[in-house]
């Protein structure tokens, strides 16, 4: 799936959720054989897909929630500082990215 991911091109509306499902895949990886290797590559899967979608697109803030939840479990997991505070400014972003009113609901990656 990673080769088939690198294909598409960065401006393809589908690569931010084609990234998350990936990350998803590779963090549940980590659950079953406890290698950090694949909880980092599921991170670096949700950041791209965090950089890949505008700020305007309603899916940003779900993404940074899923983001931030992966950082903070290696952080649990691992102990490492920067980790929380990683988490901490995704879930700032998330919130600050999400709008008021009835059309404000967070949408699926």
């Amino acid at each position: 799936m990673q080769k088939t991911i690198e294909l598409i091109s960065d401006g393809h509306p589908e690569k931010p959720y084609r990234l998350i499902i990936l990350g998803d895949a590779l963090q549940a990886r980590f659950g079953r054989v406890n290698a950090k290797e694949h909880m980092d590559s599921a991170i670096l899967c949700y950041q791209r897909a965090v950089d890949l979608t505008p700020d305007h697109h309603s899916a940003k803030p779900s993404r940074l929630m899923i983001l931030g939840d992966a950082v903070r479990s290696r952080f649990e997991r691992f102990g490492d500082p920067k980790d929380l505070d990683s988490a901490i400014l995704n879930y700032q972003r998330a919130v600050f990215l999400t709008k008021d009113g009835p059309s404000s609901k967070i949408v699926a990656p």
